[in-house]
């Protein structure tokens, strides 16, 4: 999503969201642009590294049970307008299918 869609999102549902962390709309973008750049940076050594696996819900390359803990930022929440209440479903339970805690 890019970033003015993502504020205006955000700024439409304050309500929505626990200010505690980023005082405002702004702070989150800087944040989530923060976090987007540290990615960019470590991608081409963690494709390298094996710590990068290509895969796409709601099917994961994984078998059952691989993680402890499966977690997932804000896909499951900010896209139900694009993507059916089945995909999300379906991507619960495989997160669930390899993760014994979501």
């Amino acid at each position: 999503m890019p970033a003015p869609e993502m504020i205006e999102k955000v700024e439409a549902n304050l309500d929505a969201f626990s200010w505690t962390d980023f005082k405002t709309p702004n702070d989150l973008l800087d944040a989530r642009l923060t976090a987007m750049k540290t990615f960019c940076k470590d991608f081409k050594a963690g494709i390298e590294q094996g710590r990068y696996i290509s895969g796409s819900m709601p099917q994961a390359p994984f078998r059952p049970r691989t993680f402890d803990l499966a977690l997932c930022s804000h896909f499951l929440l900010f896209y139900s307008d694009h993507l059916s209440r089945d995909f999300h479903t379906n991507c619960v339970h495989e997160l669930l299918r390899i993760a014994p805690e979501v």
